[in-house]
């Protein structure tokens, strides 16, 4: 588990998702209420699961990708 009060104020992460024909990627940031940046990762992909996700795994992620 992770502490979601660095220095004592809440984080949030913001992600922003690229699809494209070939690959989906993702810019993400973690930031304060003040704006204060602690993480940026731009242009994030990953790679196909074999197999694939089961059905009630694959819902989480519906609600980001679409």
């Amino acid at each position: 588990m992770f502490d979601p009060t660095p220095n004592g104020r809440p984080v949030v992460a913001e992600l922003q998702p690229h699809p494209s024909e070939d690959a989906l990627s993702f810019d993400m940031r973690v930031r304060d209420d003040e704006g204060k940046v602690y993480l940026t990762v731009e242009g994030y992909r990953t790679s196909r699961i074999p197999g694939g996700l089961p059905d009630e795994a694959m819902g989480r992620f519906r609600g980001v990708v679409g």
